[in-house]
């Protein structure tokens, strides 16, 4: 199992996920009730689909190292955010805290987070601004723009 070190979702992101799964399985969720109440097996209910949850929140398409510890990260919604690490890795993400590891960012093209060789990853809600990192981790934002789209 590789190594996480992410920042910290927002604690309401979970209950709202349980609250999604349990209004598209409500019927099955009271069936299963009712066979509850008798020696009888339960139904399978499927699980939340996590793409379900992820098609309305914006992932990475495109990072760029810009020197020292700056990226520049392009989000699926268009939003490009140059976001500044100084200071922030030390002690926390140590691996990735030196010019040469950390221009190795790159896109994981299946989770969509900004990824490192050594397996660090960095949640792009709170690259994208939709959550607060924890303090420590917390990047400072340089420039938040939507490029203009040329025709």
């Amino acid at each position: 199992h590789r190594r996480r070190d992410r920042p910290r979702r927002a604690p309401n992101n979970r209950p709202a996920r349980v609250e999604q799964w349990r209004a598209l399985h409500f019927d099955e969720l009271v069936a299963n009730w009712m066979l509850a109440q008798e020696p009888a097996a339960l139904s399978r209910i499927d699980p939340l689909q996590y793409a379900c949850c992820m098609a309305a929140l914006a992932r990475v398409t495109a990072v760029e190292h810009l020197g020292v510890r700056a990226l520049r990260v392009t989000f699926s919604d268009g939003i490009v955010r140059e976001l500044d690490f100084t200071d922030k890795l030390p002690g926390l993400l140590p691996s990735i805290d030196n010019d040469e590891a950390f221009s190795h960012a790159a896109v994981d093209p299946v989770a969509g987070p900004v990824c490192w060789p050594n397996g660090i990853d960095l949640d792009p809600d709170v690259l994208h601004g939709d959550h607060a990192a924890a303090p420590a981790l917390q990047p400072r934002l340089v420039s938040e723009y939507r490029p203009q789209q040329t025709g």
